[in-house]
């Protein structure tokens, strides 16, 4: 019998830095996959709704997006799809708001000058606790 495949959703409007992150779950967290990307929270919406994909367990997300940004994503997500937990990768050096991260299903805040192997780490760790 074989692991469970655990589900993400990459949102980031940078196509090369949603790239990265797919092919650096794809290497180093096997027991994930991406199914699907969105270039901001209004696509990632019309991609949930659309009912063609499984929903993702986890969604790392940018917060600086034009059309939805992240904080208005997480709103969005907290409302309909309670279920699905928000992983934040931003440039954004700012500590975050506790009332965001109380209220919108946060599991983890991280800044993209991270190395992999915390990003890596940290993708693994939420799906540990999760088993």
């Amino acid at each position: 019998m074989g692991e469970k495949m655990h589900i993400i959703a990459v949102v980031d409007d940078h196509p090369w830095f949603r790239k990265i992150l797919v092919e650096i779950i794809k290497q180093h967290v096997p027991q994930c996959t991406v199914s699907l990307q969105a270039g901001n929270g209004k696509e990632l919406i019309n991609i949930l709704s659309s009912g063609e994909y499984h929903l993702p367990e986890l969604i790392l997300l940018d917060l600086q997006m034009p059309f939805m940004n992240g904080y208005e994503t997480m709103e969005y997500l907290m409302a309909n799809y309670p279920q699905i937990k928000v992983m934040v990768l931003t440039l954004d050096q700012k500590e975050p708001p506790a009332w965001i991260v109380q209220k919108n299903n946060v599991v983890g805040w991280l800044y993209k000058n991270i190395e992999a192997p915390t990003l890596i780490d940290t993708i693994r760790g939420f799906f540990l606790m999760r088993t």
